[in-house]
């Protein structure tokens, strides 16, 4: 009498968690099917019944072809075919049409094996994504108008500095360029060679504030003229920081004038107290500036710059960004003018 009563309660239990199986797969809101190796559908639940206007016994035995239009239908069974021959599981992005809607579905596939480990069906499970590719498209749309936005305010503050100091005109975009080269010669990453491009290109907007008379001057520099310009990196800092899309680079723009043994300015900075980004600017500013014309002299050949870094390399340049130069220019032949 016990062991009788011991398999009408396991029947019970067995039956009950039947019961609860069949009502999630009824109440679940994703879409649920089961189909055979040949892509015929044994099983749906009721949100894939209720999209297709059928009830779930009506769709035992058909396949795709016979609910979704051809080249969809074919689509289908061919990602069934695909988990079938390879036994993995399979997830993709697709659209989904029943009864003249429109939806894009999230779909995995994972295949059901028997006791020997052959293929015997498909299981499937499909989520509607439309609103959350809706919302990805909107928030494209809104990167698009910010990143041009930003263009436009990185554009404007070059030519703002230009403006004030046409001797250097193209400087900054030069810079940005060479240290951009260099940064990727030294594998850094995305982010940091994005903020190395942006920091390069506004790198002197300080210098609105230094007068145009010692801008502009024909001839060397003295050391009070020398000193006012130097205060273009704080001045400069200080306008970044307080714009929000730009406060990230701000710190760059305040030290790409240190140097490795502390004789920079603003601050004296040595080595590790400098950022990685200012150091690459740092190297790569020099190049830019040593080649290029100005009021007062000539510019000096490539080679004459390229010994500059190299002789000063762990001295007054990191030594891998100055190792990451030379490499860029002997070997690789980078050209300094587009």
């Amino acid at each position: 009498m016990k062991l009788t009563k011991e398999k009408i309660s396991k029947h019970q239990t067995k039956s009950s968690i039947r019961d609860i199986y069949k009502l999630l797969l009824e109440h679940l809101p994703e879409r649920i099917f089961y189909k055979d190796i040949n892509s015929r559908y044994l099983l749906i639940n009721k949100t894939f019944a209720d999209d297709l206007g059928i009830s779930p016994e009506e769709i035992i035995g058909k396949t795709d072809l016979d609910i979704f239009p051809r080249k969809l239908a074919e689509k289908y069974i061919k990602n069934d075919r695909e988990v079938i021959k390879t036994g993995k599981r399979k997830e993709f992005d697709e659209l989904y049409e029943p009864g003249g809607k429109n939806f894009i579905v999230h779909c995995i596939k994972v295949p059901v094996k028997d006791r020997n480990g052959k293929v015997i069906g498909i299981l499937g499970i499909a989520y509607d994504i439309s609103e959350k590719v809706k919302l990805i498209k909107k928030l494209k749309k809104q990167l698009f108008i910010y990143n041009r936005t930003f263009r436009e305010i990185i554009k404007a503050m070059m030519d703002i500095v230009e403006t004030r100091d046409p001797y250097t005109a193209g400087h900054q975009k030069h810079t940005a360029e060479i240290a951009c080269a260099i940064a990727k010669e030294m594998g850094l990453s995305r982010r940091q060679i994005e903020n190395i491009r942006i920091a390069s290109m506004i790198h002197d907007f300080g210098k609105i504030f230094i007068p145009a008379d010692i801008l502009n001057k024909p001839a060397k520099l003295n050391d009070i003229e020398f000193n006012f310009v130097k205060t273009h990196t704080a001045q400069g800092y200080k306008l970044v920081n307080d714009i929000h899309l730009l406060a990230p680079i701000a710190k760059i723009i305040y030290q790409h004038h240190e140097r490795i043994d502390g004789s920079g300015y603003p601050d004296g900075a040595k080595d590790g107290e400098i950022s990685l980004e200012a150091r690459v600017i740092a190297v790569a500013e020099v190049m830019e500036a040593m080649t290029s014309h100005r009021p007062y002299r000539q510019a000096h050949p490539l080679e004459e710059a390229l010994e500059e870094i190299e002789k000063n390399a762990g001295i007054l340049y990191d030594k891998k960004v100055a190792k990451a130069a030379l490499k860029l220019f002997r070997k690789k032949h980078f050209s300094l003018r587009d």
